[in-house]
């Protein structure tokens, strides 16, 4: 038997082992469009990439089609605290529109993502009209999701978690 002091006296036995819970985490991610809940099970620093869907683009007749904008995108580090409820939204890829000669489309915006309080924009629509086109615009640094052409929609935003360094 060992007796340390400094300046407390612990009795240490011999062939004492220590055992410890180790608690694996695997950093979520959000892809699906719509609002979640996450439940922090730790307190401490994550990485936070969150991404704003890409714009929906426009198709008048035979005119080319107009692209939507793509979607900003947010990387940031976060502090989190154990137990406590994070509001989550995905948002979803603007829809491209088609018109044969009876109106000016207009596609939609792509919807914004965020975490919390931090939130990245979605891109801009994009419209045609006769012998014109207007391409949406990007939001922010336009790193997101990207826009589209019709015929398809712009891509859906998506928050995603990772460990700091």
């Amino acid at each position: 038997m060992s007796v340390v002091s400094n300046p407390y006296s612990f009795n240490i036995i011999s062939n004492y082992k220590v055992n410890a819970d180790i608690i694996e985490f695997t950093p979520p991610s959000w892809t699906v469009p719509g609002s979640y809940t996450w439940i922090a099970p730790f307190t401490g620093t994550i990485q936070l990439e969150i991404a704003g869907a890409g714009g929906g683009g426009a198709k008048y007749g035979e005119v080319d089609s107009a692209t939507g904008g793509n979607g900003n995108l947010l990387s940031t580090t976060y502090n989190v605290v154990l137990n406590k409820n994070y509001s989550i939204i995905v948002g979803k890829g603007g829809l491209s529109v088609f018109s044969d000669y009876h109106d000016n489309p207009i596609g939609e915006p792509g919807e914004a993502s965020s975490f919390e309080e931090l939130v990245s924009e979605g891109g801009g629509a994009g419209s045609a009209e006769y012998k014109s086109i207007q391409n949406g615009t990007n939001a922010g640094n336009g790193n997101g999701g990207k826009g589209a052409a019709y015929p398809n929609n712009g891509q859906d935003g998506w928050v995603k978690m990772y460990l700091e360094a």
